[in-house]
C-alpha cells in the first residue's frame, strides 16, 4: 500500500509539473505575441487599406483600391496614356488617381503594404518637438498618407537614417496639434525603399511588341 501511494504521489506531481509547464509557456508565448504586435509599425491589415497617397517633397503620387473607378474626368485627359496591362492578365486591383492616371503595379503596392503591417520598428525615441530637423522630420524625406476602408487614416513621416545607415528615423501618426515632446521611432531602411521609388516602379510593366 505504501508503495501504491508513493507511486499515485509521484504521477499526480509528474502531471501538475508538466501543467505548470505548459501554462508558462503558454503564457510566455502569448506574451510575446503581445509584444511583437505592439511593435508593428501598423496594426492594421493589408487589406483594410482603400487608398493611399505619397508625398515626396513637391511629388505627390495617389493611389486607390479596386473596383472603385476612376473618375470620368481621369480618364479622359491623362497627362500621359497609361501603360498597358499584360495581355490576358487579370485587372489591377491598384489604381494610380495622380500623377498619371491608369492601373498600378500590383507587386510594388502589395509590397509596401505587406511592410507596413509586419515590418517591426526597431525602438522608440523621445525628443524636444524643435530637434525634429535634427532627424530630418522637420522636411521629411517622404510622407505617406493612408484611409482604411472604415475611413480611418494613419500617416507615416520618413526622416534621416540613423548613424549606422540600418534605420530611418519616423513619425507614426503624429499630433496634429502642437506638442513639446515627440515620440520618434526607427523603422527598417526597407520602408524607405518601398515608399521612394521613381514613378515608372508604381506602373505595371510596359508592353513590348515582338516582330
Amino acid at each position: 500500500m505504501k508503495f501504491q501511494r508513493t507511486t499515485v504521489i509521484m504521477v499526480i506531481s509528474a502531471f501538475l509539473i508538466t501543467g505548470l509547464v505548459y501554462l508558462v509557456e503558454v503564457r510566455e508565448r502569448g506574451k510575446s505575441t503581445t509584444e511583437s504586435a505592439a511593435l508593428q509599425v501598423f496594426k492594421f491589415k493589408e487589406t483594410d487599406v482603400q487608398s493611399f497617397m505619397i508625398t515626396i517633397q513637391d511629388q505627390r503620387l495617389e493611389f486607390f483600391r479596386s473596383p472603385q473607378p476612376p473618375s470620368p474626368s481621369i480618364i479622359a485627359s491623362p497627362v500621359v496614356p497609361p501603360t498597358s496591362p499584360q495581355p490576358n492578365s487579370p485587372p489591377a486591383k491598384w489604381h494610380m488617381k495622380s500623377p498619371q492616371p491608369g492601373p498600378a503595379n500590383d507587386g510594388t503596392v502589395d509590397y509596401l503594404l505587406s511592410l507596413l503591417t509586419t515590418t517591426q520598428r526597431d525602438r522608440t525615441l523621445t525628443i524636444p518637438s524643435e530637434q525634429k530637423a535634427e532627424f530630418g522630420l522637420a522636411q521629411p524625406k517622404a510622407v505617406l498618407d493612408l484611409t482604411l476602408v472604415n475611413q480611418k487614416t494613419h500617416r507615416l513621416v520618413l526622416g534621416n537614417s540613423d548613424f549606422n545607415q540600418t534605420n530611418l528615423y519616423a513619425l507614426i501618426d503624429p499630433s496634429q496639434t502642437a506638442e513639446k515632446m515627440i515620440t520618434v521611432v526607427l523603422v527598417p531602411m526597407s520602408v524607405s525603399t518601398a515608399v521612394v521609388r521613381p514613378l515608372m516602379d508604381w506602373q505595371p510593366p510596359r508592353t513590348t511588341s515582338t516582330p
